[in-house]
């Protein structure tokens, strides 16, 4: 309604928060200012422009005020509120691009130092990885596999190893079983539950704390990698690639 007061304006933006200048929560911000003019029964507003440019003026000066500064600066002079709403997408279509570029390139820069602790790095790992997932970037498994085993250092490949010579023997195995045998395939869960089994199996055959500052993936010599492959190949069994 067109006659709508300030305090009831002020009502209705109530529940709306501020647009951080990332724009990390616009689209929350975006559906709560929808439902904002919507409860003052003006639901067209935000994408066409108001019989009255007066409470266009005063709905914007609304908006305008759950904004960021640097948001605030970008829009201030806009009066209608279907421009402002328009630039903002426009804006944060091409911001996210460049978020979502960086956020990739960070995910696969992600590797395993000899100083640091292995579940903190796949902790890392899997928080960048599913930063990428809120921005809607969608990431395959197979890429994700290869971020992860490029992330590691080489003296967790027998691991790797292992976990694909076990399902091929299995879906070899299977095949000859019966026809209707559905093969399996290696998952970034698989090798993520694997690795993380490793170094925990590592810290209790050493003794060292998983908070440990020296990473339990820095293996000093061969006998250590054979232990990692010995332990990843015992641990493996058909029930676990079934998850």
């Amino acid at each position: 309604m067109s006659n709508s007061s300030i305090s009831d304006i002020q009502k209705a933006f109530s529940a709306v928060s501020e647009l951080k200048n990332n724009g990390i929560n616009f689209e929350v911000w975006h559906a709560r200012v929808r439902a904002a003019v919507h409860s003052l029964g003006t639901p067209t507003i935000l994408d066409t422009a108001h019989r009255s440019a007066s409470y266009d003026q005063r709905i914007a000066a609304a908006i305008q005020r759950k904004l960021q500064s640097n948001l605030f600066m970008l829009i201030n002079m806009l009066t209608k509120c279907h421009e402002i709403i328009f630039n903002l997408i426009k804006h944060f279509e091409q911001t996210t691009a460049i978020i979502t570029a960086d956020a990739e390139h960070q995910l696969f820069s992600i590797k395993c130092q000899s100083d640091g602790n292995i579940s903190k790095h796949l902790d890392d790992l899997e928080r960048q990885y599913n930063h990428l997932i809120s921005l809607r970037h969608k990431i395959n498994d197979s890429t994700w596999i290869n971020i992860i085993i490029a992330s590691l250092l080489a003296a967790y490949r027998p691991i790797i190893d292992s976990l694909l010579a076990s399902i091929k023997t299995q879906n070899k195995i299977g095949t000859e079983l019966s026809t209707a045998y559905t093969p399996i395939t290696l998952t970034p869960t698989t090798i993520l539950t694997a690795v993380y089994a490793e170094a925990l199996s590592y810290n209790l055959h050493t003794g060292k704390s998983s908070n440990n500052h020296q990473s339990s993936c820095d293996f000093k010599n061969d006998k250590k990698s054979q232990h990692s492959a010995s332990i990843a190949e015992s641990r493996l069994s058909c029930s676990e690639f079934h998850d």
